[in-house]
């Protein structure tokens, strides 16, 4: 039988594993609960004040990762086509397109046309805009 040990070095093993304190439960103190926990806990909590803010249930990880980089980019003069935000992202161009679609119906960003008028770039709206910030805002007084 393997010993484990909790982040006090206490050996506890087995099925001693499934009943471990450290669980996490609603009735677990934060001080009790490893970091990692701790993490995964807010990471959860993030993601359900993400939801809230911008008014939306589709709201994956890719999709957070587009409105990030448009986020960025409107402090900037930069611009980003679909291609771009692919690249920057790491996300399949069909995959962007998709979720452009829903973001764009969803009234959080827009196209227009580049100066040169050889592509579209894709921004936030201010209503996009001022939903990630409301969650910036949010997340830095939670965290205080």
């Amino acid at each position: 039988m393997s010993v484990h040990k909790d982040e006090n070095g206490k050996p506890y093993s087995g099925d001693e594993r499934r009943k471990h304190p450290y669980k996490a439960g609603a009735d677990a103190k934060a001080d009790e609960m490893p970091q990692l926990l701790r993490m995964a806990k807010r990471e959860i909590s993030d993601r359900q004040v993400r939801r809230e803010v911008m008014k939306t249930d589709f709201l994956g990880a890719s999709t957070w990762d587009i409105l990030l980089e448009l986020y960025v980019t409107s402090y900037t003069d930069e611009k980003l086509s679909g291609a771009a935000l692919s690249a920057v992202c790491d996300i399949p161009r069909s995959t962007v397109h998709r979720h452009l679609v829903v973001l764009e119906k969803a009234g959080l960003i827009t196209k227009e046309q580049s100066d040169d008028g050889r592509m579209l770039n894709i921004v936030l709206t201010q209503t996009g805009h001022m939903r990630i910030t409301d969650y910036f805002v949010r997340k830095v007084i939670t965290s205080t």
